[in-house]
């Protein structure tokens, strides 16, 4: 597998996520963190969150 093609889940601000993502996710994370998937090595995330993947729980 190329690295390029990793992706990674990462914990990130909820500031540092778009607009979008953040308004999507930020009920699962009160507390201003979101996970968010981004291709490895990558100094910012992507715009998909898994949105606590309809658990309502952070993992």
């Amino acid at each position: 597998m190329n690295a390029a093609d990793t992706v990674v889940t990462v914990l990130v601000p909820a500031t540092d996520v778009p607009a979008s993502s953040a308004s999507v996710c930020g009920e699962c994370f009160g507390w201003g963190f979101v996970w968010v998937e981004v291709a490895a090595g990558e100094p910012m995330p992507g715009a998909d969150c898994t949105s606590c993947r309809g658990t309502g729980v952070s993992w």
